[in-house]
């Protein structure tokens, strides 16, 4: 959708995401949606900080049973924020899309399986939106890819 010069509203980042607080920027974590092997996974949270892409056990049980069938051991655990050890169940490469389908970028991903309550689906850290070729805006809150045309 776009919007002539004249009718714009300069308060608005775009017509979807409504106004943005120029002195604040969006809050909170950022939550994107991905399509991982066919599958639309909503609540992915696109960290700078993470050390690995995470899939948590909740959502890959409810993957298609020939990617499970991927999955591999993983002898190296993964360290918490608050220095608890996780073991993770173990490692598995999956293609991630993001986006639409007229716009979208793909790469192959490594995700560690961990089991660990959380109000995510998975974890996208900095590299795998490098591999996306993506550039991400925490002061918007989204994702701009590199996509043909």
């Amino acid at each position: 959708m776009t919007t002539s010069v004249e009718k714009r509203n300069h308060t608005k980042f775009c017509e979807f995401h409504g106004e943005v607080d120029e002195d604040e920027g969006t809050e909170g974590p950022m939550i994107i949606e991905a399509e991982i092997e066919g599958h639309c996974i909503h609540r992915m949270y696109v960290d700078g900080g993470s050390a690995s892409e995470i899939l948590y056990e909740h959502r890959f049980n409810r993957l298609r049973l020939e990617i499970k069938n991927q999955l591999v051991s993983a002898t190296t655990p993964l360290i918490g924020f608050s220095g608890e050890i996780i073991w993770p169940i173990g490692k598995i490469q999956l293609l991630v899309r993001i986006g639409d389908e007229d716009h979208s970028a793909s790469a192959w991903m490594n995700f560690v399986v961990v089991r660990s309550p959380s109000p995510y689906n998975g974890i996208i850290r900095r590299p795998g939106v490098r591999k996306l070729q993506a550039v991400s805006s925490t002061s918007h809150g989204m994702l701009k890819l590199l996509v043909e045309g």
